[in-house]
């Protein structure tokens, strides 16, 4: 078996994975530059820097759009079961989900997921979190002997527990629901589909000392750590150094800090944990992987590329268009601006001086007519603006009739043509949005996982039956019936989308 422990095995999966960061640098450098048109040339130091003006930001418009259409709000869930006898439960079980899909801010972070995948890749990370610390027995605590032990069994059982405290705090855990960033992530790139990947990495920055204090951690490997900067790997290639424009410094860091990384080993079953920098240490924890069957790791991707496992960037593939497009508005602003008119004449320079100090329609004497001409320069070049024009239409068009989706102006003459339009764009809309309930499934299950196996998670919840006043479901660790493969996790195919008041008045008077 591959483990991380081994250092031979260890070395090789190092190379594996420089290899696979040098094989991501391109997509990095990629969508870092569509997040780069996305913010535009107004955002934080950028305006004082080389940024070219951005008059009209198509690509905030393209993101903002398709990510409210997809994720406007959190998925509702349905658990169903085959077993009639847990039904009842398996409601009390979607209630509880559906409430802890809430609690987690699970709408926010489906809308970064979304937004990452409309520039590339969407990823998450679905594992328990540090924070929900409870009280338990000590488990070092020895058994009370029974009387029949006799009175020094008795002696023995007081002395051992006297200094010892009958119970301890610690912390279970929350289930949580991230989204993380390519930038920190790397995976087994040359594996040709997602699910056949052999690894996965993903990097994060503690304080040195709760690094050093974490008990999980092998007490012999954790001493050897040592505190590191952020920087030195893709520099100048991540999105986070935008608003910043890179620096390379640590100087916001307010203690010492190390890089950690979580690898995941789908085909082994395990995980590991291990210092980032330093790669010839051992892993400061390594087992077998307790979680979800889909494991802590989930992509989300819209155009996928036979054979790769790296989608195509809608954001970046529309990008040329964009800059194309952006170059012709600049160009055809600047000669608008820079247009004057000029009075030129021959001869006598009182002419030319009572034409340019007369009121309006005041009659103006002058020598000779023929000697004073009007002449204008530069001014808005029609073959430049209508070549602007094409360009923003092809994009509208790639983008899937952008202007219509997100109701930038009527589309045809009456608002019932317009409806037919918008109603024929939702082809790639409800293409993609299959996508996102996928995805949505995957780290429902992941959660609803979780809180199956979570022994102190409470969540106080009701359910409305029609014709009937709210009846209380609440989630306790006590309350468990049947085996957690007996239910079954839907998405509501609806439930994402953001649908107007009169939509919703729709649907209710055709039912």
């Amino acid at each position: 078996m591959f483990t991380l422990s081994n250092p031979a095995h260890r070395q090789r999966f190092w190379r594996a994975y420089d290899n696979a960061d040098q094989l991501l640098r391109p997509f990095r450098v990629k969508r870092t530059a569509a997040i780069n048109r996305y913010v535009g040339s107004e955002y934080g130091e950028r305006i004082r820097g080389k940024a070219r003006k951005v008059l009209v930001n198509h690509t905030l418009t393209l993101v903002s759009t398709y990510s409210f259409m997809l994720a406007a709000n959190r998925p509702q869930v349905n658990i169903a079961t085959d077993k009639r006898d847990l039904a009842p439960f398996a409601l009390r079980y979607e209630t509880a989900t559906n409430n802890l899909l809430e609690e987690v801010k699970a709408q926010e972070t489906f809308r970064a997921v979304v937004e990452d995948a409309l520039f590339g890749i969407g990823l998450a990370r679905v594992a328990f979190a540090p924070g929900n610390v409870v009280e338990i027995p000590n488990p070092d605590l020895p058994a009370q002997p029974h009387p029949s032990m006799g009175l020094e069994a008795q002696f023995r059982y007081r002395a051992a527990t006297h200094a010892m405290p009958h119970s301890i705090l610690v912390d279970a855990g929350k289930p949580s629901f991230e989204r993380i960033s390519l930038d920190d992530t790397c995976f087994d790139l040359p594996a040709k589909q997602w699910e056949n990947m052999r690894w996965i990495g993903w990097s994060y920055r503690v304080s040195l000392e709760d690094a050093m204090s974490d008990e999980r951690f092998n007490p012999e490997v954790r001493k050897q750590l040592y505190s590191d900067s952020k920087y030195g790997e893709n520099s100048g290639e991540r999105a986070s150094d935008i608003s910043t424009q890179g620096g390379g410094m640590d100087h916001d860091d307010l203690e010492d800090m190390v890089t950690l990384m979580d690898v995941y080993l789908p085909k082994e079953g395990r995980w590991a944990i291990l210092s980032k920098k330093q790669k010839d240490l051992a892993p400061l924890i390594e087992s077998d992987f307790d979680g979800p069957e889909e494991g802590p790791f989930h992509r989300l991707s819209f155009f996928n590329v036979p054979d790769n496992i790296m989608p195509v960037s809608l954001a970046a593939t529309l990008g040329p268009i964009v800059e194309a497009a952006e170059e012709l508005r600049r160009k055809n602003t600047l000669d608008a601006i820079n247009q004057k008119t000029i009075l030129a004449y021959q001869g006598d320079g009182r002419d030319p001086e009572n034409i340019v100090n007369a009121q309006h329609m005041q009659p103006v004497k002058v020598q000779n007519v023929q000697s004073v001409r009007e002449m204008s320069f530069n001014g808005v070049n029609q073959g430049t603006a209508a070549a602007m024009v094409e360009l923003e239409s092809a994009f509208s068009r790639a983008a899937g009739n952008l202007d219509a989706m997100a109701g930038l102006g009527p589309q045809s003459a009456t608002y019932g043509q317009d409806k037919l339009i918008k109603d024929s764009n939702n082809t790639i809309i409800q293409k993609m949005g299959d996508q996102v309930r996928t995805f949505a499934k995957l780290v429902v299950s992941g959660l609803g996982w979780m809180l199956w196996v979570d022994s102190t998670k409470h969540i106080s919840g009701t359910h409305k039956f029609p014709g009937l006043d709210p009846m209380p479901m609440n989630w306790s660790p006590e309350e468990r019936e049947g085996d957690f493969w007996q239910y079954n996790f839907q998405i509501e195919v609806d439930s994402m989308r953001y649908k107007t008041p009169e939509e919703k008045l729709s649907e209710v008077t055709n039912i």
